[in-house]
């Protein structure tokens, strides 16, 4: 298992630009390692991973209204790529991505955001603000403490449900909306399409 995994990402991983700063076989060894501890499949941590923050480390994602959106755009610079990427799949909200290429002013950004009212998502695995305190942002770009962090969440989601589609779907969004979503018996399930869309083409079916 740890081969495949290690052979996986030495291949994918060769793409992503900030990826060089955490070595891909510690990368296999981690998702094994949190895998372990809370019963997961290792290919469903690196498929969400993958979803989440293309194996971005200092990635952070905000949804905001398209008004908000434009005005973070001007984060933009030659140390931060900022991607304005269209409406959320539940909320109708606008993505805006920011991509900064150190530490320090992937922290920056975290706080400034939190002054600012924002929640976001931050790291390898796109942890919600309202998971972490703002004490614990930095903690949320270190890859290691990110994925413990979203196995933990996404081991409360398969036991809840049982479900591979709400398992996911779950992660996504929340038990919370979810939940509302399966009382009202409105079945929609966009995020876990996109998962199985990359799983297969990383696993086969």
């Amino acid at each position: 298992m740890k081969l495949i995994f290690t052979l996986l990402l030495l291949n994918f991983l060769t793409e992503v630009s900030y990826a060089k700063a955490f070595l891909e076989e510690h990368f296999a060894d981690e998702i094994l390692r949190v895998s372990a501890k809370y019963s997961l499949e290792p290919s469903m941590l690196f498929t969400l991973a993958s979803i989440e923050s293309d194996f971005e480390p200092l990635a952070i994602a905000v949804e905001t209204s398209p008004s908000s959106a434009k005005t973070l755009t001007a984060l933009r610079s030659d140390k931060i790529r900022v991607v304005y990427g269209g409406k959320t799949f539940h909320s109708g909200l606008s993505i805006v991505s920011i991509y900064p290429d150190n530490l320090e002013t992937a922290s920056y950004i975290a706080g400034l955001l939190e002054e600012m009212g924002f929640t976001f998502d931050v790291g390898l695995m796109q942890i919600n603000t309202c998971n972490f305190s703002l004490k614990e942002a930095k903690d949320m770009f270190n890859p290691e403490k990110n994925l413990e962090k979203a196995a933990k969440h996404l081991s409360g989601c398969v036991k809840r449900y049982k479900n591979k589609v709400h398992e996911v779907e779950c992660y996504n969004r929340g038990a919370g909306n979810l939940n509302r979503m399966l009382r009202k018996k409105k079945y929609y399930y966009p995020y876990y399409k996109r998962y199985k869309k990359h799983f297969t083409s990383y696993f086969g079916k």
